[in-house]
């Protein structure tokens, strides 16, 4: 029996084995993100930062030191 065409599709559910790849804390992209809603946070809040061109630099900066202290550490 097939559906209507209006009616939408739901995808099969993720099965328990692959919860662990899509909900990591190995992945590499959390602590970047996490550091660049802190300063940005911080600065539209508190303007803790000068200006926007040195919280660009401040997020490049954390960003590309945390990798390699990543794969160091």
């Amino acid at each position: 029996m097939s559906q209507p065409t209006g009616t939408p599709v739901m995808p099969p559910p993720v099965p328990p084995s692959q919860w662990k790849r899509r909900i990591s804390l190995d992945n590499r992209y959390i602590a970047p993100i996490f550091i660049t809603c802190i300063l940005l946070d911080g600065h539209l809040s508190f303007g803790i930062l000068e200006s926007y061109q040195k919280t660009v630099l401040a997020i490049v900066v954390s960003i590309s030191t945390d990798f390699p202290l990543g794969r160091f550490f």
